[in-house]
């Protein structure tokens, strides 16, 4: 019986330590692609299904804790991803320029995440690097050469533009084209860093191939932004004022110097919706319209002066009294002089500074909604050109290639 059981556990051995065989638990092929995809989708679901829950959270850690533990949390998640990577660098004996791009990757973080203000938004900003190593672990189940970078971040560029697009929709956040342009950032540092500083394996790419598949993507991108900027970011005009500083509106100052119409409807129809608490359910109502953005400077003043923040109330109550003072006159929503005087005096050390206003900062003040769409169209056009050229080559080089061989 003793030697049975011997000869069984010898071949046990035998198979565990055979090279010729596979390990028994690894994943099949099929079976690995559909966890990783899962895993990539699963990611994608959450940071989608969290979106209307980060300024509840926010709120919650400033009030509880403090922002600054989310920034700790976050620096330490990447400092242990960079002193891990700076070691596998040095057992790998890395060359000089994988050094390089270390050290442009890692400041590329440090300066993206300095310029980001809202500390939530840091951990949104580092949610698309880990969406980038979920993504092209997917893909390299089955396709491991270097057009799988391009591809990843087309990718994220899309699942981008559809997050802030959510953002634009909801009462309580807001949709930027700046946050975008993060977003596929993150991505793409994430990128960099696997294909300079981990190294994975990969072959050459037939780049033929590669763009023939990523110019129709890039061209659906492209519109996406063009639909995104109309529908979420909006055009609009940038204000400056030497008293107070900067601010975005929907309209020239011209307009908001004069006397805007619809003053009375919003002091008897509106006001009173958010004298009563509703403001989520009033602005998803307003969004888009002059009457939001008044309603979002009252709100913006309000609440940070509940927060203590009297330097933005004192400076957004300015904004409203010098050029929406008909729509909060003779209502509770105006200031007394003895309130205005009392926010001023709170914030005496840094009145001189002048403000920007967080108010209608997705706005679009470069250019008109026209040339926004002129500018789009002549890319889309390019990109088609582009597109038929290469595919006209590709089929050229297919056919020469099959009649040599004949």
């Amino acid at each position: 019986m003793l030697k049975r059981l011997a000869w069984i556990f010898s071949k046990f051995d035998l198979i565990r330590t055979s090279s010729n065989l596979e390990n028994p638990m690894k994943l099949s092929n099929p079976a690995k692609r559909s966890l990783l995809w899962f895993a990539a989708i699963l990611w994608i679901a959450i940071i989608f299904l969290t979106l209307p829950y980060a300024p509840v959270w926010r709120d919650w850690i400033a009030e509880h804790l403090h922002e600054v533990v989310i920034l700790i949390a976050v620096i330490a998640i990447l400092l242990l991803v960079f002193i891990a990577t700076m070691v596998r660098m040095i057992r790998r004996k890395a060359s000089f320029s994988d050094y390089v791009f270390y050290v442009i990757i890692v400041i590329g973080y440090i300066y993206s995440l300095s310029r980001i203000d809202i500390i939530v938004e840091q951990v949104h900003f580092v949610d698309y690097g880990l969406l980038a190593w979920l993504i092209i672990s997917a893909l390299r189940t089955d396709w491991k050469d270097s057009g799988q970078y391009l591809t990843t971040l087309l990718l994220i560029s899309l699942v981008g533009i559809v997050d802030e697009y959510i953002q634009g929709l909801l009462v309580n956040r807001v949709g930027e084209l700046h946050d975008v342009y993060l977003n596929i950032l993150s991505g793409a540092l994430a990128l960099a860093w696997l294909r300079f500083c981990v190294k994975i394996d990969e072959t050459p790419s037939n780049w033929r191939t590669v763009f023939a598949l990523a110019l129709p993507v890039a061209g659906l991108i492209i519109l996406s932004i063009g639909i995104f900027n109309s529908r979420i970011s909006e055009f609009g005009y940038y204000i400056k004022d030497p008293e107070i500083g900067e601010f975005y509106s929907r309209l020239p100052v011209e307009k908001l110097r004069d006397e805007l119409s619809g003053s009375e409807y919003f002091k008897t129809e509106i006001l009173p919706k958010l004298s009563r608490g509703s403001y989520s359910e009033l602005l998803s109502t307003l969004k888009g319209s002059m009457y939001s953005e008044i309603l979002v400077h009252i709100f913006c003043r309000d609440k940070r002066l509940e927060r203590g923040d009297f330097y933005t109330a004192f400076r957004e109550n300015q904004i409203l009294e010098k050029y929406f003072s008909g729509f909060i006159i003779d209502t509770e929503y105006k200031w007394t002089d003895h309130k205005k005087l009392e926010v001023e005096q709170a914030c005496i050390d840094n009145v001189d500074e002048l403000y920007t206003s967080p108010v209608s900062a997705h706005i679009i003040t470069s250019f008109s909604e026209t040339a926004h769409w002129i500018i789009i169209c002549i890319l889309e056009g390019a990109i088609m050109l582009i597109w038929l050229v290469v595919l006209l080559r590709r089929d050229r080089k297919r056919i020469t290639y099959n009649h040599e061989t004949v």
